[in-house]
């Protein structure tokens, strides 16, 4: 009995996961950012490896002007010992981008930085 509820629980927190992600990007398209942004932050709590949507909450954040709550979140992911290489790499480049949109200097340090990534040259390369 307590297998079963215990069984139905972890079901319904997997269930519940996409269903806030829908809920978020709903709010989104209706053009309810401060209340998406609320359900998505909560959707990355909860499942801390959905890194695509940290770098999407990022981008929200660096939009609205909120700079200082998207360095953050990116600084937490350039420090995560568990993140690839490849995410490490974008969630730097989101940094700078951050630093950069905020117009603070410290963009150069995360660029340079972000120049001595030889698979970051490759991308940026394939962009132009």
């Amino acid at each position: 009995m307590v297998v079963s509820r215990f069984d139905r629980r972890q079901r319904s927190e997997k269930t519940q996961l996409p269903e806030n992600f829908t809920r978020g990007v709903a709010l989104l398209l209706d053009d309810e950012p401060d209340k998406a942004i609320d359900v998505l932050v909560e959707v990355c709590r909860l499942d801390p490896d959905l890194i695509e949507l940290h770098h999407m909450l990022g981008k929200l954040f660096r939009r609205r002007g909120e700079f200082e709550r998207a360095i953050r979140l990116h600084l937490h992911l350039v420090n995560r010992s568990d993140l690839s290489d490849a995410d490490r790499t974008k969630a730097l480049a989101e940094l700078a981008e951050d630093y950069f949109a905020a117009g603070l200097d410290r963009a150069e340090a995360e660029y340079r930085k972000l120049s001595e990534v030889p698979s970051e040259h490759l991308v940026r390369c394939a962009d132009c």
